[in-house]
């Protein structure tokens, strides 16, 4: 379900999520009241004593047919902001659909080399190079390399011969600060469960996991907008 809250012609909130199983069974009617009522209720210090528009695609909002009790125990709570409901046709009711009609098309995944290539030329930190000699300078990393061969693999790629664990590069712990540092710059200061996610799907290091908390923890533009 998808809603927008506009002025003047100009968004001002968006509202979205996926339905539950059992709301998937739900009728259209209940469908699009439920969209409104969360998003009222969503942006009730905002909306609630304003002058309230509704404009729906589903035309039987706009009469009193409450065909079950949750339409009625709905509409109850609509009330509450005095709306006025307007019923547009769906194709001329194309922002709030927007995200669900558009027509949309798989773009190819690119492989952990391409990705690494792309972020080398736009200046990420660790470039090939620097991640080679890294690997080849860390005693540790060369031993646990002889010690499991099926699971660590060198592979030669842009010049530099690699260090790959289950087709993830093993970052050092040299660089591990410096990487986060980049991503979590990069991705606008995100929380540790989608810093960790957005490096593992690339990288590997022994000592990461700790390393995002304790990143994040004493990031100052973090800590100041918690």
């Amino acid at each position: 379900m998808v809603a927008i809250i506009s002025q003047d012609n100009q968004p001002l909130a968006f509202h979205s999520r996926k339905l539950s199983d059992a709301q998937t069974r739900y009728t259209l009617i209940e469908l699009e009241l439920l969209s409104i009522v969360e998003t009222l209720q969503e942006f009730r210090s905002i909306l609630l004593g304003h002058p309230i528009n509704i404009y729906t695609d589903h035309k039987n909002l706009t009469f009193n047919n409450f065909t079950t009790d949750s339409v009625c125990c709905w509409r109850l709570i609509v009330e509450e902001y005095s709306p006025m409901i307007y019923y547009v046709k769906g194709v001329h009711h194309i922002s709030a659909d927007m995200l669900s009609r558009v027509p949309q098309q798989d773009a190819p995944v690119p492989t952990i080399i391409e990705t690494c290539i792309l972020m080398e030329t736009e200046h990420f930190p660790p470039a090939f190079a620097s991640i080679a000699q890294a690997q080849v300078d860390n005693k540790k990393l060369q031993e646990t390399l002889n010690q499991f061969p099926m699971e660590y693999k060198q592979c030669i790629h842009h010049e530099q011969l690699i260090i790959y664990f289950k087709n993830k590069i093993v970052i050092p712990i040299e660089l591990q600060s410096r990487l986060i540092e980049w991503y979590h710059e990069q991705l606008l200061h995100p929380g540790v469960s989608r810093l960790i996610a957005s490096m593992k799907q690339n990288f590997h290091g022994k000592t990461m996991g700790k390393d995002f908390s304790n990143f994040t923890k004493t990031c100052k533009e973090c800590q100041i907008f918690k």
